[in-house]
């Protein structure tokens, strides 16, 4: 079994931070704050053990910030950064970042300047966003500065912490609620020479598609203009979730043919009634009425719930290229067992086959 997150924040990790402070200022009980670290680490779950080891920080640095400020920036000269083969070795200094947002907020510049030399050490992903929840503009500020930096660990902080819906972070309302601003960053780092800050817009970009799916496409398209190989990449895994959810706006975007004509001459389920549990075979057969046509074809099914409503959830079938009286059998297995994200509830639901989006036909099997 594959380890768990949590325990890559366990007693090494503590043991980690111990030495850094012990190496930085000898005067911190840093015996104390080891054993205050771990006590009854093993029982939480990650996001409490980054907690619980901020609090202990705290109780342990001095009460003047600007001497706890300097303590933490003067770790990165001592860090240990741990096997640099092991993807999840920066964890340990996650709570030492996660500080500054805690408790650094009523000085905000001395603030956002150590998050700037700290986030190569893990991220400051996660400590920046309550400076974007309460100090806006000034984060803004530096955010833009940010996107000039030489260091890539920097300008990947741009992008990442300035995410509408970063995992495992806090929500930034404003963030969800007017993207323009976040946009205005990303327009400058979506020709980023890194990779993984150009994976990071991708990501950005496909947060905001979430919640602002037009702007999201009018972005893709304003990029569009000066494309290339890096930029392509960007818009099509940026867009992954509209594409996904069938939204139709999306496909001309990515170079599908627009308003595609095809219809369905066939349809057929191995059962009219399927049995909670068992797999439905089904079988389709395209015709395409105009020449050279290339577009995306998916399936949906309107899942009953508990209360009596549905939920549609889209399904991968493939990409098509036909042409002009040309006809497409797909045959195509789903299988309605028990799985931990969706409980199935018998009664009617009716499956959907898509064109880019759109909806061409329909049939209504039954859940029993």
């Amino acid at each position: 079994m594959a380890k768990q997150l949590k325990h890559e924040l366990g007693r090494d990790a503590v043991r980690r931070i111990t030495t850094a402070l012990q190496q930085v200022n000898p005067l911190i009980d840093s015996e104390g704050f080891e054993n205050d670290a771990i006590a009854r680490l093993d029982a939480l779950e990650l996001k409490e053990r980054v907690h619980q080891i901020i609090r202990v920080l705290h109780q342990h640095l001095p009460d003047n910030y600007l001497e706890t400020i300097t303590i933490l920036k003067n770790i990165k000269e001592v860090w240990n950064y741990g096997d640099p083969d092991d993807p999840y070795s920066g964890f340990a200094a996650w709570p030492v970042i996660d500080y500054i947002g805690c408790y650094g907020l009523d000085e905000p510049e001395l603030s956002l300047d150590a998050l700037k030399e700290l986030t190569e050490m893990f991220t400051a992903e996660f400590a920046i966003r309550p400076f974007l929840e309460h100090h806006y503009n000034l984060t803004f500020c530096h955010l833009h500065a940010w996107c000039d930096s030489e260091r890539w660990h920097l300008r990947r902080l741009v992008s990442e912490g300035t995410r509408s819906r970063l995992p495992w972070a806090t929500k930034v309302a404003s963030l969800i609620r007017d993207p323009e601003a976040v946009i205005n960053l990303l327009d400058r780092l979506v020709d980023d020479p890194n990779p993984t800050v150009r994976r990071s817009v991708a990501n950005n970009i496909n947060d905001i598609s979430k919640d602002h799916p037009e702007l999201a496409i009018a972005t893709c398209l304003r990029w569009q203009k000066k494309l290339s190989d890096d930029r392509d990449w960007i818009i099509r895994h940026g867009m992954r979730t509209l594409v996904k959810q069938g939204h139709s706006d999306v496909f001309p975007l990515l170079g599908f043919t627009p308003n595609p004509v095809v219809t369905i001459e066939a349809f057929r389920v191995s059962e009219q009634e399927v049995v909670i549990g068992d797999d439905l075979e089904f079988e389709l057969e395209l015709l395409s009425h105009q020449e050279d046509q290339h577009f995306v074809l998916d399936y949906a099914i309107d899942y009953q719930k508990a209360n009596g409503s549905v939920s549609k959830k889209v399904f991968k079938l493939r990409v098509c290229q036909m042409y002009m009286g040309e006809r497409l059998v797909i045959r195509k297995s789903h299988s309605f067992n028990f799985i931990s994200t969706r409980k199935h509830y018998p009664g009617e639901h009716k499956m959907r086959i898509l064109v880019n989006g759109e909806e061409v036909y329909s049939h209504t099997i039954f859940l029993k």
